[in-house]
């Protein structure tokens, strides 16, 4: 099934008509489970209201992205993303209080109570890597801590075997005298780039430098 709604990730008004709308669709569906991933924030916030309405749901949340901190490590706080909502920050409360945990502040930043309410909440928890779980833990107490240790589980992103990557074979002629370097994915200049693989590349001496080729495979 789908929602349609205006997909600003960051706003508010996201969050919430991404509620309405999908639980129009599914708050009437007795689901034993549940799965929500973590880009978009608003899925957790979903995933939430449903585990509200339905508290027997096995919850399972995957933080495929970290939520609160951005690309460079440092704390999201974009005023699109403030709430300032006492009703609903109020009925948040009423379920950590209930939990015996920290109870939040209103107004409140949405990337915050997203891995908050989820790492209390959540029956489950997955993340990518160990260095992932780390760094988004460290804002907060001993006690989500170990409450986030105990139900969490690392597993990488899943990659396809072997044969679905012969489907279709390349035409690239590659040399075995060449040390052939790929990369794969999409053009984030601002946020990822490719200077500090060229700053080693040019700190080489010709001998080496002659041999490397890179090939690039990007969106544009």
């Amino acid at each position: 099934m789908e929602v349609s709604v205006t997909s600003k990730r960051d706003s508010v008004d996201c969050i919430f008509n991404f509620i309405e709308e999908g639980m129009k669709q599914i708050d009437s569906k007795s689901y034993r489970e549940i799965y929500s991933r973590s880009w978009y924030m608003s899925n957790h916030y979903l995933a939430l209201e449903y585990k509200f309405s339905h508290p027997d749901v096995v919850w399972t949340a995957e933080f495929s992205d970290p939520v609160l901190r951005n690309m460079q490590g440092n704390i999201k706080n974009y005023k699109s993303a403030v709430l300032d909502n006492p009703e609903y920050i109020d009925k948040l409360n009423r379920n950590i209080k209930s939990r015996g945990f920290k109870p939040l502040d209103n107004p409140g930043n949405t990337f915050y109570i997203a891995e908050y309410m989820t790492f209390i909440v959540a029956d489950r928890i997955i993340f990518t890597n160990e260095n992932q779980r780390e760094m988004m833990l460290e804002p907060y107490g001993e006690d989500i801590r170990k409450l986030v240790f105990d139900k969490s589980q690392i597993m990488p992103h899943p990659t396809l075997d072997d044969k679905y990557y012969h489907i279709k074979e390349s035409d690239i002629k590659l040399s075995d005298d060449d040390i052939n370097i790929a990369y794969f994915g999409t053009y984030y200049y601002t946020l990822r780039h490719f200077e500090p693989l060229f700053h080693a590349y040019e700190s080489l001496t010709h001998q080496f430098r002659n041999k490397i080729k890179f090939h690039i495979f990007i969106n544009r």
